[in-house]
């Protein structure tokens, strides 16, 4: 498994109206794959023909116990996308690895 194998879902907190409160997250195996010298990650999200470069800081938890990145433009892009059930199963968004510290996710 490379970082090519990387996949992130939509994440929300219980704060349903709190911009902050959302991200993406990607599983505690997937992880694992992210040196750990990262202090951050850059993610350009796409959806419906549009594009926004985002940056996430990794803290000190991704890579134990906490898994989730997170911006406050994130709530924009899952919302823009209008296919996120937050009561049934999260899906998974396609992910390419672009080398360094930088993703492209397509919502």
């Amino acid at each position: 498994m490379t970082l090519n194998d990387v996949r992130f879902k939509p994440w929300r907190s219980g704060r349903k109206n709190s911009s902050t409160g959302y991200g993406l997250c990607v599983s505690k195996k997937y992880a694992q794959l992210f040196p750990k010298d990262w202090e951050n990650i850059v993610v350009t999200i796409c959806c419906k023909g549009m594009s926004e470069t985002l940056k996430f800081n990794l803290t000190k938890t991704f890579w134990t116990t906490c898994p989730d990145i997170k911006n406050s433009r994130t709530k924009y892009w899952l919302e823009l996308s209008g296919h996120i059930n937050w009561e049934g199963k999260k899906p998974e968004f396609q992910t390419s690895y672009l080398g360094e510290n930088k993703f492209k996710v397509t919502l």
